[in-house]
């Protein structure tokens, strides 16, 4: 074995209990290591204070007997594998206790100590491999609850540009003799608008695929953050627009670091786009940026209507996503802030939110200046 296994040894018999102790005692094998207790009421108290690997478990005990000695240990000790140690060779009662939880059951007087040292061994190796299954169970369990979930979210979600889609080319291709180049140049940008937004559906369920599948590789380089954001901007002027909504720049010219453009690109599209989301009309938008030798800070902070404090911790929870409404009913599928979070984790980053109730939110945006 390659580390110390931590036994309980429940027992009332002094001689018995010894004799237990001699038999797991091996000078060229100190894996074995036993704690001895003589009463149920003892074994609790050191179980609420002690992680065990396994437990020797006596029967027949000062304040306990027979099945719900087994009953009983088995509530104080979930996860802990019991092996029954008894003098008497029934196989009732051997068929009971392991009905009750027990993983294996030993007659006293018949085991040497290497049955025993095999008993426990074994029972201690099925216990660490079905608690291993047991947790990737809970874990696929989650994952396929998110997939679901996230499935039923986009599908809600790519509904209504997609109608809007549909029905702008309707009058495109049934009227369009007749359009004059005003609502052309109108219906076309909310076409594009439209096209816009499932595009970053699909780009954040994209990249959400490929976080869960461990397939993004970082991809440090020098690059201009000023030039970066910028564009950024520019590519949302037109939705800001639409909601008579300032986008305020904060920050220095030819600011340069070294990271991944692309992603640092992407965390910074679904902030901006989410303080577009949820920042009413004729309100404000700021980008700005601070830097230190260590670090660059992102913020984007608006004056929209603010996030519950008891739903910011679930926003930086990895995989929790919520479908929720712009102030103008944008839609969107929560999808890109555990995106951004996964991403900016990946550049060695963190991500800060704080926000007031109809008053704003900032979004803070912690990466290193250099990553390698």
């Amino acid at each position: 074995m390659d580390q110390e296994v931590k036994i309980l040894l429940i027992e009332d018999n002094p001689g018995d209990a010894r004799l237990i102790e001699i038999l797991l005692d091996d000078e060229d094998d100190e894996y074995f290591k036993v704690w001895w207790v003589d009463t149920l009421t003892k074994a609790k108290n050191l179980i609420s204070e002690m992680k065990f690997d396994a437990i020797l478990l006596d029967l027949n005990l000062p304040d306990s007997s027979g099945i719900m000695t087994v009953k009983e240990t088995c509530r104080i000790a979930q996860h802990v594998p019991i092996i029954i140690l008894t003098g008497n060779n029934d196989l009732e009662i051997s068929m009971d206790s392991l009905r009750c939880g027990a993983q294996d059951y030993l007659v006293k007087g018949e085991f040497d100590d290497n049955l025993l040292k095999k008993s426990v061994y074994h029972a201690y190796q099925r216990n660490k491999i079905k608690l291993e299954l047991e947790k990737r169970e809970k874990e696929l369990e989650i994952a396929n609850a998110n997939k679901d979930k996230l499935f039923s979210i986009i599908s809600h979600d790519i509904r209504s540009p997609f109608n809007s889609i549909l029905g702008y080319l309707e009058i495109f291709h049934e009227n369009i003799n007749d359009l004059t180049p005003k609502e052309i140049s109108e219906y076309s940008g909310s076409l594009l608008d439209s096209a816009r937004i499932v595009m970053g559906l699909i780009q954040n369920l994209f990249n959400w695929s490929r976080i869960q599948r461990g397939k993004i590789e970082i991809n440090p380089q020098d690059i201009n953050l000023s030039e970066i954001l910028d564009q950024i901007v520019q590519l949302y002027e037109g939705n800001a627009a639409q909601k008579q909504l300032k986008i305020l720049k904060n920050f220095e010219n030819n600011l340069r670091i070294r990271g991944d453009q692309d992603l640092l690109d992407t965390v910074v599209r679904n902030l901006l786009n989410n303080a577009i989301k949820f920042t009413p009309k004729n309100g404000q938008i700021s980008l700005n940026v601070e830097s230190d030798p260590i670090n660059i800070t992102i913020e984007i902070q608006d004056s929209g209507i603010g996030i519950e404090e008891e739903k910011i911790s679930t926003i930086l929870s990895s995989g929790n996503f919520e479908s929720t409404a712009g102030t103008e009913n944008e839609m969107g599928s929560g999808l890109g802030l555990a995106v951004c979070q996964e991403l900016i984790k990946l550049q060695k980053g963190k991500l800060v939110i704080e926000s007031t109730q109809n008053i704003g939110s900032k979004f803070s945006v912690i990466i290193p200046r250099e990553l390698n």
